[in-house]
């Protein structure tokens, strides 16, 4: 139980550390650190933190980390028009620059078709269906498990691109 704790607390340095551009993660965690993360993961005051009550916490810090980087994300997809939303094109023009299309595939994992998933996970976080994407779908598109569906799309794609034999297991 120790271990997550120091995860949740490097987690939530992580969102204090964005606040402040000189910020330096400590080598060690200290009690006192320990404590207060403790303190905020017991939802319920009973002076123990249960594994739901860690999770919920997880989840929390997770959501305010994506939050705190998706206005650089949007300024950086979202470019004719600026509307403050990501089109489709969009973000398939921001997908490509970043992964060029005839870029050699790793030769131990198969070929997916990145494109396709993208689209894919698009029109799932596309909530309301208007073929753009506000702050909360883009939140939603970009940060792994925010969104369960996507989040299994984006699983299901990474599995198929390392299952080398395509027998639908993972070997070593």
């Amino acid at each position: 139980m120790s271990k997550v704790l120091i995860l949740l607390a490097l987690m939530d340095s992580i969102t204090h550390a964005q606040e402040h551009e000189d910020y330096t993660p400590p080598e060690r965690i200290s009690m006192e650190q320990l404590k207060s993360i403790h303190s905020k993961c017991d939802d319920n005051g009973d002076g123990k933190a249960s594994l739901p009550e860690l999770m919920l916490f997880g989840e929390i810090v997770r959501k305010r980390i994506a939050e705190k980087e998706i206005d650089s994300v949007m300024e950086e997809i979202d470019t004719k028009p600026k509307d403050g939303h990501a089109s489709l094109q969009e973000y398939m023009d921001d997908l490509n620059r970043h992964h060029a299309l005839d870029a050699d595939q790793d030769p131990g994992s198969r070929h997916i078709d990145l494109r396709k998933v993208e689209m894919e996970k698009f029109k799932i976080a596309d909530a309301d269906e208007n073929g753009s994407l506000n702050m909360t779908e883009l939140i939603n598109m970009v940060s792994p498990g925010m969104h369960d569906k996507v989040f299994e799309l984006s699983t299901i794609a990474e599995l198929e691109q390392k299952d080398i034999d395509g027998d639908g297991v993972l070997s070593e």
